[in-house]
């Protein structure tokens, strides 16, 4: 059995974590496909499949992702992957905090990747310098200790 297969029957709800790049989106698409989908970046793919990020439009992007979150809740399903980067504990705790008061099990899944390997390879451009300003954030961010935080080299 891998470590996602623990995962996947192990937790309810599962919040990726990792800088642009770090592969978060491919492991969430790769081993746990079945599940539904919240990710902010949604909200800048057009009917055509195109990404197409807007600046001025993150803030509403990070909403309507809260909201399909919160709408699996409220139709009864509680399988699912938040794929943001969620890099700081106030990005994470509002979706713990709706996990636990539906009493579900929720962990965060945190992507490790080299800083120049996710620049390469990230789809949506941004730029190497910012990558680098989020795996320092990354790498000295404190989460509460009673939060399930599993870290995954890709």
């Amino acid at each position: 059995m891998s470590i996602f297969d623990e995962i996947k029957s192990q937790y309810d709800v599962i919040i990726m974590s990792g800088i642009p790049g770090s592969g978060k989106s491919h492991i969430a698409k790769k081993y746990f496909g079945d599940r539904k989908y919240c990710s902010a970046d949604d909200h800048f793919v057009d009917r055509d499949g195109k990404y197409n990020f807007v600046p001025s439009e993150i803030g509403e992007a990070h909403q309507a992702c809260m909201r399909g979150f919160i709408a699996t809740f409220v139709g009864g399903k509680a399988n699912l992957i938040v794929d943001n980067t969620c890099i700081e504990a106030w990005e994470i705790s509002p979706y713990i905090a709706i996990a636990e008061a539906y009493g579900v099990k929720v962990c965060v899944l945190q992507v490790n990747c080299p800083e120049d390997v996710a620049a390469a390879r990230n789809t949506h451009g941004v730029p190497a310098r910012t990558i680098n300003h989020m795996a320092n954030r990354l790498a000295n961010r404190r989460l509460p200790p009673f939060w399930k935080v599993i870290t995954v080299e890709n």
